[in-house]
């Protein structure tokens, strides 16, 4: 595709360049510069609109720049902007699993949050209102330090109204699409209020009053004592004393007021443990105990690595000060437990069985582990790491897995979700020496939050054009040539996808609602499991080839009774 930069001259766009398709158009890159392209010309931005957006001067603010135009027309196409690298959706850090994972803890959370405060307040002082202000239109860099704000195109100027908003983030009194800059506070108090807890302010159950925009219009907040919410949820103790009392005064007082300058410092809550036994449908065991929270935990092969606040442990055997541990692989001659995480843009490796790293010089955009094997994105390739035991050392080699469009591709855990010239593909790895690049219909138009594979099961949590989320499962063929979608779940509060598939296909998993689905892969019916154990702040894992559980920093067995 061919355009014309509005008095810069003509530019080739193509696949490679390709990174994003939406409602609207397509987006590519090249270098640090974005191209947004109209599917619907007629739709493409004025330039009266870009003039006005100008007077935006925060850097993070990713607002149009210079008109794109057909080429042989002269007619407007799109616009340029400019093209921030290695990001994902803000709403990607609420779920508690994600900041565990990757050590977002409270303090680096509120610097998160009062950056966002001050982008919204930049796009104030330059007399413009960003009306939709939803989770999806702000990106967060892997660093998780800055906060960018996309999708101005949509903002209100003084002479281009916004003519849509996420009812998610709606505030309800405003009438006639009268926006101001206390409508967009509330939005924000939505948002933020999701970034400090995991949920947002509108969720859990009230015993009268159902669904969202109901809640928002009755003004039952999770401030109401009678909504309960789920144990996976932060305590609002996490929230500074500033924050929180405007929050309140806010989402359930009713009153529209601009957020605190001064938040207070954060204090550092520890969340006490429960004592879990099971009831009647479940006997809970505990397997082990450690020193301090467990951030990750795998077993393979016989042998566990557990990651927890204060240490690395292969057994109860201590190898490694705290690292930002991404992945877990093994050799597959002497099953030696091997670390690997991404430091300034390079891949390390660390052999748990000498206590040694094992020399790598690889560049790794990303890297995740599955299935015992450790797989790095490297630009435009998946690279499946080749562990090989020499004598008492590990050499490690890399193979191609599968070919992605760079900027168009995201590593979840177990899949890489792709989006390619509007149509959707995941990649999946079953087996060493294995990958299977699949079209999923089902996924076109959704911007995927969050999505996990094992033993050919993939559930993704998409967001919705209406400001919802929904949970899509999908069940692969044995040779992946096909799949079944299973009825999906709509409307869910993301809280992590936490399901295992054992090795006889057995699928369990720990629902939404906090209940345990058991199910085959070879069918559909679900049993349903209630107990009072149950809750969405233990994570599923395989214990010796068993369901098992990490809460704070135990691990526990689990079998129904």
């Amino acid at each position: 595709m061919k355009v014309t930069i509005q008095g810069q001259g003509d530019v080739t766009l193509t696949q490679r360049e390709f990174v994003a398709a939406g409602g609207e158009g397509e987006v590519y890159a090249k270098g640090t510069t974005a191209f947004k392209v109209y599917t619907d010309p007629s739709r493409a931005l004025s330039v009266g609109k870009i003039t006005e957006l100008a007077s935006i001067r925060d850097p993070n603010v990713i607002k149009p720049e210079r008109m794109l135009l057909d080429p042989k027309k002269g007619t407007p196409v799109g616009y340029t902007m400019r093209y921030v690298q290695d990001t994902m959706a803000l709403c990607g850090i609420f779920t508690r699993a994600f900041r565990e994972r990757e050590g977002l803890d409270h303090p680096k959370m509120l610097h998160l949050v009062l950056a966002l405060q001050g982008l919204i307040e930049h796009v104030h002082q330059a007399g413009v209102l960003i009306v939709d202000l939803n989770e999806l239109n702000f990106l967060v860099d892997r660093g998780l330090s800055t906060v960018y704000a996309i999708d101005v195109d949509s903002y209100q100027t003084r002479s281009y109204p916004a003519t849509a908003i996420m009812p998610s983030v709606r505030d309800w009194s405003v009438k006639n699409q009268d926006w101001t800059e206390v409508s967009d506070w509330f939005s924000f108090a939505c948002v933020a209020f999701q970034m400090f807890t995991g949920i947002h302010p509108f969720r859990g159950k009230h015993p009268t009053v159902c669904g969202l925009e109901d809640r928002m219009q009755a003004g039952i907040s999770v401030f109401d004592p009678s909504v309960s919410i789920p144990k996976v949820v932060y305590p609002q103790d996490v929230i500074p004393t500033g924050y929180r009392s405007w929050l309140k005064a806010v989402l359930q007082g009713g009153q529209r007021l601009p957020p605190p300058s001064d938040p207070l410092q954060v204090t550092p809550i520890i969340i006490p443990l429960r004592v879990v036994l099971g009831g009647a449908a479940l006997e809970i065991i505990e397997v082990s105990a450690f020193t301090a929270a467990i951030l990750g935990y795998v077993d393979f092969g016989g042998h566990t690595i557990t990651a927890t606040e204060d240490g690395v442990y292969l057994g109860p055997r201590r190898v490694r000060d705290r690292t930002a541990v991404r992945a877990v692989g093994f050799t597959p001659k002497m099953n030696r437990g091997i670390l690997a995480w991404i430091e300034k843009g390079t891949l390390r490796l660390f052999d748990t069985t000498s206590k040694s790293d094992i020399p790598c010089v690889l560049h790794a955009d990303d890297v995740m582990g599955h299935g015992g094997r450790i797989y790095v994105r490297n630009g435009e390739q998946i690279l499946e790491m080749v562990l090989s035991d020499v004598g008492e050392r590990v050499i490690a080699t890399t193979r191609v897995a599968v070919n992605v469009v760079e900027h168009a591709t995201r590593m979840h855990d177990g899949v890489v979700v792709q989006n390619l010239l509007g149509s959707t593909f995941v990649s999946v790895f079953p087996q060493a020496e294995m990958s299977y690049q699949i079209r999923v219909k089902e996924l076109v138009g959704l911007k995927v939050i969050d999505a996990r594979y094992d033993g050919r099961v993939l559930m993704a949590i998409v967001a919705t054009a209406s400001g919802t989320y929904d949970r899509l499962t999908f069940v692969f063929s044995a040779d992946h040539a096909s799949y079944t979608l299973r009825a999906p779940v709509r409307d869910v509060t993301p809280a992590g996808l936490n399901f295992i598939v054992l090795d006889n296909g057995i699928i369990v998993h720990l629902n939404e609602d906090e209940d345990l689905e058991v199910s085959a892969i070879t069918s559909d019916k679900v049993r349903l499991l209630k107990d009072p154990a149950l809750g969405n702040d233990m994570r599923l894992v395989r214990h010796g080839g068993r369901v098992a559980f990490v809460r704070g920093n135990k691990v526990f067995s689990m079998r129904m009774r």
